[in-house]
């Protein structure tokens, strides 16, 4: 048995070293697989502090992501006061950060979005254009080497002129030579959706595209703003329309068009094959840098390995190394909190899928005249998980840090309402099974009374599970009122 086994391994070792499933070939395979990524700081609202950005570049670093784009929509100086130059404060807290990337070997690439003000002719444009370079001057001057112009978000659509500008702007920077890399921009219609109208490109499309530099790196973000899947052939398509490989800017975990429900999926929808039609992706996250850590991790896995990724694990991977001993329970609140859906955002794997299928399970049931006993009792169950979850996570002691903790609450909370009016739902099914008439009518006067307060109409009220409990407990508001008429 002993030589048995010293020929199984020499064999194994000759193997390995005449077949391309080693561990070496297949490691050079995942990286000839993998996509460049980073993240960008590009949301609407209050922009992330120094000490954050910090933790950003440290965090990159700790993943494997190659950049950050300093690009935050409510800093004055990116956007609307785009000339202006930044305070001595704060342009050294910028040069602080371009050392720390440098240090952690993360490519710091400063973005400015002049297209609210920006004038393209006569004296007012070249003024504007020389505004535009001192601004990079000053910023290759604390070592940025990388740079962006967007024209995201904004009314004007001459794009002929905005790619005159972006091919003007590159042509200086290489002479002046501030930077070796590509410039990047994001054009007014930025995804798919928006580029073709019956079937023909859009006038500004077709413009931008036909006049842009072939060397300057275009973002688009996919189908729609907010929107998954994005498939090889859909990014290839507008590969083909822009005549060459575009980068996506994903529009996730990012929440600024949701700001009460906090992302908190894996990263899911992008083609195992991207790779093979796109430059490079960048997340763009929520404003809470920690929440927005989880679903991070998770890009930064299928970036590294886009056939290989598998959401669920690395989901649990994410929840242990950001959560530790919490991860169980915090496991159990971001099941119900990663759909990002409104009248144009769809995006994020759904909410609590196993109890999705329990309850249309149950309403099967109860309108075939069945009492749902196994269905109850799954119910019941991740009824007991949350409750269960939401106290171990509030726990003062060995819960979540203070400002977790409080920026969560508005969730947790709407998470245990959710789950006591679906408990309300079960116990008013075992009354009317048990023949119980009066119970179950106040258990419904009960259930009705408290589903009102879950109608949501404000972007910024705290939301979680809606296509999960909230759409069981609404059901059940509507299912059960002929019974108790």
């Amino acid at each position: 048995m002993k030589h048995t086994r010293v020929f199984v391994v020499m064999l194994a070792a000759v193997l390995a070293g005449m077949f391309p499933g080693t561990s070496a070939a297949m490691a050079e395979a995942k990286a000839k697989n993998a996509i460049p990524a980073g993240i960008i700081e590009g949301f609407y609202g209050d922009p992330w502090t120094h000490e954050t950005r910090l933790d950003v570049l440290d965090f990159l670093k700790e993943v494997g992501m190659d950049a950050y784009i300093y690009a935050p929509k409510d800093d004055p100086y990116h956007r609307e006061a785009w000339r202006e130059p930044y305070p001595e404060e704060k342009f050294a807290e910028l040069r602080e950060l371009v050392g720390r990337a440098e240090k952690n070997k993360v490519k710091f690439i400063f973005a400015v979005s002049p297209g609210l003000s920006l004038h393209f002719t006569g004296e007012k444009g070249e003024r504007d254009f020389e505004d535009l370079m001192a601004k990079l001057r000053t910023m290759h001057a604390i070592g940025v080497r990388s740079f962006a112009v967007f024209f995201d978000d904004i009314e004007n659509k001459n794009g002929a002129a905005q790619a005159a500008f972006l091919n003007r702007a590159e042509r200086a920077i290489r002479s002046e030579k501030l930077s070796e890399d590509p410039l990047l921009t994001v054009p007014v219609e930025y995804f798919r959706e928006d580029m073709t109208e019956d079937g023909e490109v859009r006038r500004y499309t077709r413009a931008f595209a036909e006049a842009l530099s072939k060397t300057v790196d275009v973002f688009y973000t996919g189908d729609g703003v907010a929107k998954a899947p994005l498939t090889a052939e859909s990014a290839r398509e507008v590969a083909a329309l822009y005549g060459r490989r575009m980068t996506i800017w994903w529009n996730y975990p990012v929440n600024d068009y949701l700001e009460g429900k906090w992302a908190l999926g894996a990263v899911d929808g992008l083609a195992p094959e991207l790779s093979e039609s796109v430059r490079g992706i960048y997340y763009n996250p929520m404003s809470n840098w920690r929440l927005s850590r989880l679903s991070l991790r998770t890009g930064a896995d299928y970036a590294r390995d886009p056939r290989g990724y598998d959401a669920e694990r690395s989901m649990e991977d994410a929840l242990r190394k950001e959560f530790g001993s919490l991860a169980p329970a915090m496991c159990v609140v971001a099941r119900h909190s990663r759909h990002m859906e409104n009248s144009w955002a769809n995006i994020g794997s759904p909410d609590a899928p196993e109890l999705q299928s329990a309850t249309a399970a149950y309403w099967q049931n109860v309108e075939a005249g069945i009492y749902p006993g196994d269905e109850v009792s799954a119910i019941r169950k991740e009824l007991e998980a949350i409750h269960g979850a939401v106290k171990e996570l509030r726990d003062e002691k060995k819960g979540l840090d203070e400002p977790l903790r409080q920026a969560l609450e508005p969730q947790l909370a709407l998470l245990e309402q959710l789950a006591e009016s679906a408990q309300t739902v079960l116990l008013y099914a075992q009354a009317r099974e048990e023949g119980n008439a009066v119970i179950a009518k106040l258990l419904y006067r009960e259930l009705e009374k408290t589903a009102k307060s879950f109608d949501k109409s404000d972007s910024a009220e705290p939301r979680i599970s809606e296509n999960a409990l909230g759409a069981f407990v609404q059901r059940a508001v509507i299912q059960y009122k002929t019974m108790e008429k």
